[in-house]
């Protein structure tokens, strides 16, 4: 184990939309921040992939914007053409399309860039898998599985909540035991996603995405209506149900890549040239709590909560939740 790093105001674990958000309003406060992801990139479930030519997004599809908080964050972006409106409704698997007036979102060259511009700036370090986190000198110790330690006065975790947990216990942590019930209390559904690049144009209607009942398949959506400009072969992300997912977790790759591509096999259009899968074990809270985030203490030392777990899920809401724990932190720690 090495010796600590001098401490910084916020140590934030975990580089998606809400630790990127809380990072940029925290440093626009004046509070020195450090922000540690385990993933090769920032973003969490806001991923595309590359696969030859093509991008495919395979955790969020899209985004939706009710708040005027997150319109004004995001708006210099659709000002530039970074994100657009993607569409107000899909094609169902049964027949037919539901529409309706809520514009739905996206980053044309990938969902990921949205959190690659988020993270401008911000000092991110990613590739670090964090081990423990535990009560030190000057507030926190943030110990990784190389050994580095990371010190903070104050730690904001933003990871899914049983991620979360797991490292405070494994530094022997307790935190006020009514905010430790609720967050214990926080349910996932899994998803695994299909991902397939073809010879040719897909057979999925305009404006690209289908919308399936469930089981085994939730989601279709060819990414190369998404692109600008279009791109001519398909390239499908295939979301399987989260009852599918949980029963399939552990199903070889070649049975469950089987399965799913029998279940929308009308909408492909052409042969699959390339596929892969991405198991997600925290795809969506199931019971996300009423809150923005949760601001909790151990020892007299703040830790605070915050994610799609927390306010409402998806994208809008981990980037409002990331904001208001800014908030909460800015609030706790007057400048200097």
């Amino acid at each position: 184990m090495t010796a600590a790093s001098a401490p910084v105001d916020v140590l934030v674990v975990g580089a998606g939309l809400a630790g990127l958000c809380a990072a940029r309003e925290l440093q626009r406060a004046g509070r020195s921040v450090c922000v540690l992801d385990k993933g090769r990139g920032v973003g969490g479930r806001l991923a595309s992939r590359r696969m030859g030519a093509a991008v495919l997004d395979h955790g969020a599809q899209y985004f939706t914007l009710r708040s005027a908080q997150a319109r004004n964050l995001l708006a210099a972006w659709f000002e530039d053409g970074t994100l657009q409106e993607w569409a107000r409704g899909f094609a169902l698997a049964g027949g037919g399309k539901k529409l309706d007036e809520v514009p739905r979102y996206i980053a044309p060259q990938g969902m990921n860039v949205l959190a690659k511009l988020l993270a401008t700036g911000l000092p991110v370090t990613t590739s670090v898998r964090v081990a423990s986190v535990r009560i030190g000198a000057a507030g926190w110790e943030v110990q990784t599985e190389s050994g580095a330690v990371y010190a903070a006065r104050t730690l904001l975790l933003t990871a899914p909540v049983p991620q979360s947990l797991e490292l405070l216990s494994a530094g022997d942590v307790q935190i006020d035991a009514v905010h430790a019930a609720a967050l214990g209390g926080i349910e996932y559904k899994r998803c695994i996603a299909l991902l397939a690049c073809l010879y040719g144009p897909s057979a999925v209607p305009a404006p690209g995405a289908v919308w399936f009942d469930g089981e085994p398949v939730s989601w279709l959506a060819d990414n190369a209506h998404k692109r600008s400009p279009k791109d001519v072969d398909g390239a499908l992300t295939i979301h399987a149900g989260p009852q599918y997912s949980l029963e399939n977790w552990d199903e070889p790759d070649e049975v469950v890549t089987r399965e799913l591509f029998g279940a929308v096999h009308r909408y492909l259009g052409a042969a699959v040239r390339e596929s892969q899968l991405q198991r997600w074990r925290y795809s969506q809270p199931i019971n996300p709590l009423a809150e923005s985030c949760v601001v909790s203490s151990a020892g007299g030392v703040p830790v605070v909560f915050a994610g799609d777990a927390f306010g409402g899920p998806r994208v809008e809401g981990a980037i409002l939740s990331g904001l208001a724990a800014a908030e909460q932190i800015v609030a706790l720690m007057p400048a200097a």
